[in-house]
């Protein structure tokens, strides 16, 4: 009988060790997990610390479609890209006026636009240097991702946001991208980063 009972206090034992162990690891697990989440969350920079406004105003004499972007979060900017495409209640008398104006400006058929694929209802506005935490910068809205400035109020009205793509600098040499969908109102943050060379 007292050898089953040591026996059995010995398994006792064992097992109360090994729980302890294993619960110890868990914890260990659960704070690197919760390090990394939080280095994650510190190096994603929130779209809604970005300030942004299109509106039509005169620049160099010439009245624009124009957009100022304020970057209130901590990071530098180093490319911001909003995307504008048509509204869901546009006409497809408007839509077919915005292709023809846009075939006679870039001074293409409006076959050779559709074959290049830019028979769309789309402008974009984007600005590709430097914005660093703090600064406001003024762009321009283009057709075509910046072929030709849009200068008609009217053609913009067509148009609602639809993603903006920015790219931004972490720990001094790493350019971290994400997009905001406006469609949906959520953020994504790329995987991919792209190493800046010192």
């Amino acid at each position: 009988m007292k050898r089953v009972l040591v026996v059995l206090l010995s398994v006792l034992m064992v097992m109360a060790l090994a729980g302890c162990q294993s619960i110890s690891e868990q914890i260990k697990e659960d704070q690197i997990k919760a390090e990394k989440e939080e280095k994650k969350k510190n190096n994603q920079l929130d779209f809604n610390d970005i300030a942004w406004e299109a509106y039509y105003g005169v620049e160099d004499n010439k009245r624009y479609m124009l957009m100022d972007i304020e970057n209130n979060s901590n990071f530098v900017i180093v490319d911001i890209s909003f995307t504008y495409t048509e509204k869901e209640d546009i006409t497809d008398e408007e839509r077919t006026t915005y292709i023809k104006d846009l075939a006679e400006l870039v001074n293409m058929s409006v076959e050779e636009l559709h074959e290049r694929h830019y028979d769309r209802v789309e402008v974009s506005a984007y600005y590709e240097n430097e914005i660093n935490p703090g600064d406001s910068i003024t762009t321009h809205f283009y057709y075509l991702h910046g072929m030709y400035y849009l200068m008609d109020e009217d053609k913009f009205n067509l148009c609602v946001p639809d993603y903006v793509e920015i790219k931004y600098i972490v720990d001094g040499n790493e350019v971290h991208t994400t997009y905001y969908d406006f469609r949906t109102n959520e953020q994504r943050y790329s995987n991919e980063i792209v190493y800046i060379e010192q």
